[in-house]
């Protein structure tokens, strides 16, 4: 028996007939529909911005943003046919979504069971809690941003180091995120930083000295996409 997707069924049946022929065999086909997009996509390994179960090709933080980012056109479809939701709670899952569609309920909901089915409950709420670090939702802190480790780029720096480096200039031209010194002060200048979630004072350019004792992880941000974190041993 060979099983492939619906689009398939050609080169399936042309296998069943050359089974028949050289050997005089019985072999059966089975396919499955494809799961498709509202703009006639398909998720296939071929297919662009392919997302797969393996962690170490898309991170469990990846596979929660890519349907969190579901079209509403396709929020009850992927409900029914990617999650072990009862249909009738998704109807009122949609229900729910339907009155304010804004709030993307359906699509959290999706994103959620989706995520925990391939990587568990606490990898999914470790993507659930990056995401609302990243994207400013909540203050990171030393107790949450492990959360956002492999997700963004980072730099491991001794503490001794850190000290050394003292000014949020140096940090910034250390993480690579500002190409040079200068770009990292003319950043600053223009309220373009910001260090654990606070956007920094433009006339001061130096981390904290709380910063500089305590913290185990510092993300700095400049602008609003890019992020480096800075990792303290």
């Amino acid at each position: 028996m060979q099983v492939g997707g619906s689009d398939q069924w050609g080169n399936i049946t042309a296998g069943i007939d050359l089974i028949r022929r050289r050997i005089g065999g019985t072999a059966y086909g089975l396919t499955v529909p494809l799961i498709t997009r509202s703009d006639g996509g398909k998720f296939g390994k071929t297919a662009e911005g392919t997302i797969w179960l393996d962690p170490k090709r898309t991170l469990p933080y990846q596979l929660h943003q890519y349907f969190l980012n579901t079209d509403d056109k396709d929020v009850e479809k992927m409900l029914l046919q990617l999650t072990l939701l009862k249909v009738e709670e998704i109807q009122e899952v949609l229900t729910e979504h339907q009155k304010d569609p804004s709030l993307r309920l359906g699509q959290r909901r999706l994103a959620d069971e989706v995520c925990t089915l391939v990587h568990g409950v606490e990898e999914k709420e470790k993507a659930v809690l990056a995401a609302e670090i990243l994207f400013g939702e909540i203050l990171p802190s030393n107790e949450n941003l492990e959360a956002v480790r492999g997700i963004i780029p980072e730099t491991s720096i001794s503490r001794e180091k850190l000290q050394e480096i003292e000014s949020l200039v140096n940090a910034l031209a250390e993480s690579g995120l500002c190409k040079s010194k200068g770009d990292a002060r003319r950043t600053i200048k223009g309220g373009g930083v910001s260090v654990n979630g606070i956007r920094q004072d433009p006339e001061n350019s130096e981390l904290s000295q709380e910063l500089l004792e305590d913290a185990h992880f510092i993300l700095l941000q400049k602008g609003r996409r890019s992020r480096h974190l800075l990792i303290i041993s």
